[in-house]
Parts: structure tokens; C-alpha cells; sequence
């Protein structure tokens, strides 16, 4: 009963606003968005138009959100709206220092991990540039050393050119010696035995009738072989002092303390 008589009551305080706003002239629209504002006041308390307008502060915001690409102002203006009727002042500033300090935070940690990495990498590059420098070192070391060799082997080449072509010469001279020798030799042979014939005509081998003699002979025989058999003779001379020295260097009793 007590609701019917409430609506009741509402219904003619319609009637009565209506009444009283076409006396005043005002169109229909204008009364009836007045009305609306007005009949909103009365069934919505403070605490419910203060929702009201926070919902449409936050749509707003939303809608900027939405729209930030284009519209980044707008979005900071309804933000800033929002915050501060919710919030109040104190609150939007808390809320700015909050997101920029978790903003700086983050830069803050990537920014360590650049430096982490760039650390990291001149870190690298000094150890290459240590290691540059060792080997830089080394390979000068050794060009000096090469340097060293090349000048030994120069001289040693030098040396060895200038040992053959003196052998060279040597052996020039030593053929021309030896052409010299032979030639002297085979000429004293011809004399040599040449002496034979003239010792038999010269000598007494017919008039002291040697030639029965097996003594005069066995020298003359001697004599003609000599010639042949001393380059024998020559050779195993020289042969059984090859021997004496390797015996006597590697085989025969040696004073190992000679030399402490």
C-alpha cells in the first residue's frame, strides 16, 4: 500500500513539473531531458552520482585507451580525470610515481644488462687484444730469429759457393797436374825399361855370361815387375793403415779419465 502511494506521489509530481515548465514555454525534448536530470537526482544519492560519473570518467578513459594512437593527449587528460576524482591529486601523483618508478626500474635493469654485456664484450676484445699483442711479439721474435737464420745460411751459402768454385779451380789445376804427372810417369817408365836393353848391350849380361846365372835373372825379372807391382804395394799400404786407425779410434783399450 505503502509503494502505490509512493508511485502515486511521484506520477503527480510529474504531472505538476510538466504543468509548470509548458507554462514556461520550454519544448518537449528540453522538459524531458530535465526531467530526467531531475527524477536521476532523486532516486540516486551522492555516494550514487559519484559512482555514475566515476563509471563515465572510466569509459572515458577507456574509450581514450582504445583511441591512443590517435589520440595520446586524450588518453593522458581522462586518465588524469579519472584518477584525480577517484584518487584525488595525492592519489594521481602516487599513482605517476608507482608507474614511473617501476618504468625506471625496468630501464634501470635493462640498462644493467647492457652494460653487463658490453663489459662482457670489451672484456673479450681486451683479452684479443692481449692475446694480439703476445702474438705480435712472438711473430717479431721469430722474423728476428728467421733474420738471424737467413743472415747464417747467406754466409754459409756464400761460403760454400766461394769453397766450390775454388775446388773448381783446384780441380782445373789438379787435372793439369795430373795430365803433367802421367806424362812424366810415362815417360820415366819408358826409361825405366828402357835401362833393360841398355844394360843388355851395355853390361856384361852376354860378355860375363850372366845370363846363366838364375841370381841375375830373378833381379831382372824383379826389376821389369816392380814398376807393375808398386801400385799394389801402394794400395795395401794405405789399406792396413785404414785399418790400424779404425782400430785403434773404435776396438782398442781406451783411458776413459783422459778427459774428466
Amino acid at each position: 500500500m505503502t509503494t502505490n502511494s509512493q508511485a502515486l506521489t511521484e506520477v503527480e509530481t510529474e504531472q505538476k513539473m510538466n504543468a509548470a515548465f509548458e507554462k514556461a514555454g520550454l519544448p518537449q525534448n528540453k522538459i524531458n531531458s530535465l526531467l530526467d536530470t531531475i527524477k536521476s537526482q532523486i532516486t540516486c544519492d551522492d555516494e550514487c552520482q559519484k559512482r555514475k560519473q566515476a563509471d563515465a570518467l572510466k569509459q572515458k578513459y577507456n574509450d581514450a585507451k582504445k583511441n591512443v594512437t590517435d589520440a595520446p593527449f586524450e588518453l593522458t587528460t581522462a586518465e588524469k580525470n579519472y584518477y584525480e576524482f577517484i584518487e584525488g591529486d595525492d592519489g594521481y601523483n602516487q599513482m605517476l610515481l608507482n608507474r614511473y618508478t617501476k618504468t625506471a626500474k625496468a630501464m634501470k635493469k635493462k640498462s644493467l644488462g647492457i652494460h653487463e654485456n658490453v663489459m662482457t664484450d670489451i672484456h673479450v676484445l681486451e683479452q684479443d687484444y692481449e692475446a694480439t699483442k703476445l702474438y705480435e711479439k712472438r711473430m717479431n721474435e721469430l722474423l728476428e730469429l728467421r733474420m738471424k737464420q737467413f743472415k747464417t745460411l747467406a754466409k754459409t751459402v756464400d761460403k760454400d759457393i766461394a769453397e766450390t768454385q775454388t775446388n773448381d779451380r783446384k780441380v782445373i789445376y789438379e787435372d793439369h797436374e795430373f795430365g803433367s804427372l802421367h806424362n812424366t810417369r810415362k815417360w820415366t817408365m819408358s826409361i825405366y825399361y828402357f835401362l833393360v836393353p841398355c844394360y843388355l848391350y851395355y853390361g856384361k849380361f852376354f860378355s860375363a855370361q850372366k845370363y846363366k846365372d838364375i841370381g841375375t835373372w830373378i833381379l831382372m825379372i824383379l826389376y821389369c815387375v816392380f814398376p807393375l807391382l808398386l801400385n799394389v804395394v801402394v794400395g795395401i799400404l794405405f789399406y792396413l793403415k785404414h785399418q790400424i786407425d779404425y782400430y785403434l779410434k773404435n776396438k782398442a783399450p781406451k783411458n776413459v779419465y783422459e778427459n774428466i
